[in-house]
């Protein structure tokens, strides 16, 4: 029987994640499995945030009030406190960049084993769970078992499916409020935006530009054509470096891993550090002018040509 927290993340627009939903669906799969209970803490939520966790059975939700400008550092502390007191035995943090920041500390502060990014999980006769995870930049696949009483983990991004034809719930909800506390970490100065950038760790299907879209100018065909089949934005390191997109965009091991449906590169070579961020995606197609070019080895669907040209036909289908 076990107790599981699942930690509920939000965008910019103040909405639940895809990936926190996910961490439902993965915190299901093990009670499925080993039995238990499932709880939800949600941060200062909302109606629609509410709604959404209501298309699960049985869960409990703790609404988390509090200051906006607090550290992640204090949100930590007190999950930490929350935690333990409760005594639960398995957290589920989804995929993100605030998630990956607070995770560990909870980790370290309830004594617990972390598990980062677990794809999926086995299951012993001794009702021990074995995590599934990805090590240096997806080169090697390893199955880990803990003995820590405690467990904190989070997942990886579009491995656990949320089914679609569901029903509201009736689910349990509690108001629970953090303290105010002094916080000299940091101070906010001003909040700029980094533009209408949609989520690349959230998308179903990515379109991506490399070095062979050869100008910033060029990049606004492609991103039309992202638009018309409702995927996000995506870029190589040299994009970005060129100043032709911003960090935001970046898809590699020095920007964002991504594991969408459908993984779209347009005049993307393949090189090492972008393919450690894209590869596990369930289904890519590289368009490129170089037959000879890297992305092709982990391509399901090469297309050797002006990518322009190519994109151009594309459209003509939509």
């Amino acid at each position: 029987m076990k107790s599981i927290l699942v930690y509920i993340d939000k965008n910019k627009n103040d909405e639940i994640t895809q990936n926190s939903l996910e961490a439902i669906v993965a915190a299901k799969q093990i009670v499925d499995n080993l039995s238990g209970k499932i709880s939800c803490i949600v941060r200062n939520g909302n109606a629609e945030i509410f709604s959404k966790l209501a298309l699960f059975e049985d869960l409990k939700v703790f609404n988390l009030n509090h200051s906006e400008e607090i550290s992640a550092r204090h949100i930590a502390n007190y999950l930490s406190d929350f935690i333990l007191d409760k005594m639960f035995d398995i957290v589920i943090f989804p995929a993100s960049v605030h998630s990956n920041e607070i995770a560990p500390i909870v980790a370290v502060k309830c004594g617990a084993a972390f598990i980062s990014n677990a794809m999926d999980f086995n299951f012993t006769e001794n009702q021990d769970i074995l995590y599934n995870q990805y090590l240096y930049s997806g080169k090697f696949k390893t199955q880990v078992r803990v003995k820590t009483k405690t467990q904190v983990m989070t997942i990886a991004p579009n491995r656990f499916v949320v089914p679609k034809d569901t029903v509201e719930n009736e689910y349990v909800l509690e108001q629970i409020q953090m303290p105010e506390v002094d916080d000299d970490t940091y101070k906010f100065i001003e909040i700029t935006s980094a533009g209408n950038v949609k989520s690349l760790t959230d998308a179903r299907v990515i379109v991506s530009v490399g070095r062979g879209v050869s100008s910033a100018e060029n990049i606004a065909k492609i991103e039309k054509f992202a638009t018309k089949i409702s995927a996000a934005l995506g870029a190589s390191r040299a994009v970005v470096d060129n100043g032709w997109l911003s960090h935001p965009y970046q898809v590699g091991q020095t920007g964002k891993t991504v594991t969408p449906n459908v993984y779209i590169a347009c005049g993307i070579s393949g090189a090492m550090q972008h393919l450690a961020g894209m590869s596990r995606s369930k289904f890519i197609i590289a368009i490129n002018i170089d037959e000879k070019a890297p992305i092709f080895d982990v391509a399901d669907v090469s297309v050797v040509g002006d990518l322009f040209s190519v994109i151009e036909k594309l459209e003509k289908y939509l």
